[in-house]
């Protein structure tokens, strides 16, 4: 039993690396390393980040300062969000993980089944 538990496995890992969604999340994950624009959208989103985390430690939550690093970072954030190629990988990155969570939910469904009957409780 255990062989066919690593068997399934194995097919799950290899069936799952064979899927469009993966192949293209991958695809798009290596894009993204290497785009200088994403990079730069990055380095100043976790600057922003940096600076709004400071101002936080030594001013008043409602202190202009904090303010100001705030809108600064919301801004960063939004360049880096709304850029194509993120919003893109953003959107595999999704497809990517409700078929993971397809998959979770269905594999404990099994498990549960097997090992816990509807009429009994299992702690």
């Amino acid at each position: 039993m255990i062989e066919s538990i690593y068997n399934l496995a194995y097919k799950l890992r290899d069936d799952l690396a064979d899927d469009p969604r993966i192949i293209n999340l991958n695809k798009l994950e290596e894009l993204l390393s290497n785009d200088e624009e994403v990079i730069k959208l990055v380095i100043a989103k976790d600057r922003a980040n940096d600076k709004y985390l400071d101002m936080k430690k030594y001013f008043k939550d409602d202190s202009k300062e904090v303010n100001d690093a705030l809108k600064e970072l919301v801004k960063a954030k939004t360049n880096l969000d709304t850029n194509k190629l993120v919003r893109e990988y953003l959107d595999s990155y999704s497809k990517v993980r409700e078929l993971l969570f397809y998959i979770n939910s269905h594999i404990f469904d099994m498990i549960n089944s097997d090992f816990c009957p509807k009429d009994n409780v299992c702690e």
